[in-house]
């Protein structure tokens, strides 16, 4: 599938890390995100904890202004999806598919002979990641235009789309040569429906 592959991550989280690539077909540069070995194990481990203290504390507290037991069991149901790499490269492809004509926002193009369930590959993405926008010296144009662009774009995906990119953060967020931003780490999204707006 590849010609070549980087066994040295580019960037490395809490639950996968970041490889270039090369793919053999028409010899693309990507990125594949590559899930740690025993993560699902590790997750499965600190959920049965957390369930286990929240049901302790629904047995012990009284007044609580939340559910403790319903608040793990919406954690463990998000956390789920972020070990199917499957499932942010469906949403990946979502967000790209309702970006509009002009929009001032991208998501990278997903691979997908190249992708399962614990591996995504995605097209590589250059520019300036946003956690980095002090040494990339950005004018204070630029940044009120990322500011602009990226609240349009989120904006846009709670009210009109209905579903949304939910991690935004300087981290997750490029800025492309030509001025747009660039979503990655699509993982975890929401959705607004007419229940939730009613």
């Amino acid at each position: 599938v590849f010609s070549s592959l980087d066994e040295t991550p580019m960037a490395a989280a809490s639950m996968a890390q970041a490889h270039r690539a090369v793919l053999r077909e028409g010899e693309q540069p990507v990125v594949l995100k590559v899930l740690r070995p025993g993560i699902e194990r590790i997750i499965n481990s600190d959920i049965e904890i957390l369930k286990a203290v929240a049901e302790w504390m629904a047995r012990h507290s009284v007044n609580l202004p939340f559910d403790p037991v319903a608040v793990v069991e919406e954690f463990s149901r998000s956390i789920s999806f972020e070990t199917d790499l499957a499932h942010e490269g469906r949403n990946t492809d979502l967000f790209r598919a309702n970006l509009e004509e002009g929009e001032q926002a991208w998501f990278p193009m997903v691979y997908w002979q190249a992708t399962r369930k614990r591996v995504l590959c995605l097209e590589e993405i250059k520019g300036t990641l946003l956690s980095h926008w002090r040494e990339a010296g950005l004018t204070q144009e630029q940044r009120s235009h990322l500011v602009r662009a990226g609240a349009y774009t989120v904006l846009r995906q709670v009210l009109e789309v209905g579903f949304f990119h939910a991690d935004p953060h300087p981290g997750n967020l490029f800025l492309l040569e030509d001025g747009r931003l660039c979503f990655i780490d699509c993982g975890m999204a929401g959705r607004v429906d007419e229940s939730t707006v009613t």
